[in-house]
């Protein structure tokens, strides 16, 4: 078990060559993106200046999947924005259906209630 642990531990000098190595090749990367984003500020043959969106917040993809998303979205608050209830009337008619329809489930939740400890009474009763 000894040699098992002494293989598990790592060399701390091969461990520092990888990290050296993985951030050198890192470095290089960031510096090449660095070098696209000034290309791209620079003007071309023509004198044209090429615009992209790019922040804190930049701008949505174009693939299908977003403006399917995006189109679903939009029904959603179109739905949310139809006038269900026009007139005052109709406003009060659906609370009205609401509230007795809460105060129905109520009302069986309590006679619910109402006959199982009626019938828990009774059987203790038949049992004496």
């Amino acid at each position: 078990w000894i040699e098992d642990y002494e293989m598990s531990l790592v060399d701390v000098t091969k461990l520092q060559a990888e990290v050296e190595q993985y951030m050198q090749e890192y470095d290089k990367k960031v510096a090449e993106k660095e070098e696209e984003a000034k290309e791209e500020v620079e003007p071309d043959e023509d004198g044209w200046v090429t615009v992209t969106r790019k922040g804190r917040r930049p701008g949505l993809a174009r693939t299908e999947a977003v403006s399917i998303r995006v189109a679903e979205k939009e029904k959603k608050k179109r739905a949310q924005k139809e006038l269900l209830a026009f007139y005052a009337f109709q406003n009060r008619n659906s609370k009205k259906e609401c509230r007795f329809s809460f105060l129905l489930q109520q009302s069986n939740v309590h006679m619910g209630i109402y006959f199982f400890v009626n019938n828990k009474i009774l059987l203790n009763r038949k049992v004496q």
